[in-house]
């Protein structure tokens, strides 16, 4: 059965569609069979990958979860499949919801687990029906979030979230993994920044681990060219996002050697990235999410 992974934040920029398809890219080069779950009805993950949206058949996921093998796209990367689950805007009313939806998307992936290693949420940036049935659905949660103070905020806004999933189910949806995005976008200020996301990420998840991914424009291009960071150049924040693919595979039934490992947050990202040209010193917004 897959492990399912929540990638969540109520803010937009904090990289969490980079996030989800650079893990998903790696964890496919591990001939890992990995199914991405687009629950953003931005529908960033069809674009990052180069698929037509209008190869998505209108499908929804709260309303229809029994169906969902029915809707599942392969991409052109090799063992990446994405489920475009775009809900209707009247479902963003819990009014409209039909009954029982807090375990849509958990309905979903029972039906599609057996095929896929991995299944991997990606969610909007903002409180919905969407946000909490991933919670619900995940095994556990990566947090994602970037340097600016507005996202450091939008933690409290996730409390929130795992506190009504507690409420409701009476267990709370765990945060293994935080990823502190876009590192050399605050270069200058990168010790004030950096630490003040340090702790804002110890102050709630004191025992979890965090991965800063530096400021990179080969996302970009690799984003660009309809393929993974994982799939094209090297760049330092590929290594990162490799790093914790291997993580998530060593926690679950793989393992690796521990050179592989992540050491999280231990290295600087240099001046200009490891291996990368001084041209990714731009301040030009890079991360699709």
């Amino acid at each position: 059965m897959a492990e399912v992974i929540t990638f969540t934040h109520y803010k937009g920029g904090t990289g969490k569609t980079t996030s989800c398809i650079s893990i998903a890219g790696y964890l496919a080069k591990a001939n890992k069979r990995v199914l991405i779950i687009d629950a953003d009805p931005q529908s960033n993950v069809l674009h990052a990958l180069d698929i037509d949206r209008e190869k998505a058949e209108p499908y929804s996921i709260i309303s229809n979860p029994i169906n969902a093998d029915k809707y599942v796209i392969e991409s052109n990367v090799e063992n990446i499949s994405v489920l475009p689950a775009m809900m209707r805007s009247a479902e963003y009313k819990t009014e409209r919801l039909p009954k029982n939806w807090y375990d849509s998307i958990k309905k979903a992936v029972d039906k599609v687990g057996e095929k896929f290693d991995y299944i991997l949420i990606d969610t909007p940036p903002s409180y919905s029906t969407i946000i909490i049935s991933s919670a619900i659905a995940a095994d556990y949660i990566i947090l994602c979030l970037d340097t600016g103070v507005f996202a450091l905020q939008g933690i409290q806004l996730v409390e929130y979230a795992l506190d009504h999933v507690e409420q409701s189910t009476g267990k709370r949806p765990e945060v293994r993994y935080n990823i502190i995005n876009k590192a050399k976008k605050f270069m200058m200020f990168k010790d004030k920044y950096t630490k003040m996301s340090e702790e804002v990420v110890n102050k709630f998840y004191d025992e979890q681990k965090y991965f800063i991914v530096p400021y990179s424009s080969k996302i970009l291009e690799a984003q660009q060219q309809g393929i993974p960071i994982s799939h094209y150049k090297f760049s330092s924040a590929g290594s990162v996002y490799k790093k914790l693919a291997n993580e998530i595979m060593s926690t679950k039934d793989q393992p690796i050697e521990p050179n592989d490992l992540a050491e999280p947050s231990s290295a600087e990202p240099s001046p200009a990235g490891e291996g990368e040209s001084k041209e990714n010193n731009s301040n030009e917004e890079i991360f699709v999410d």
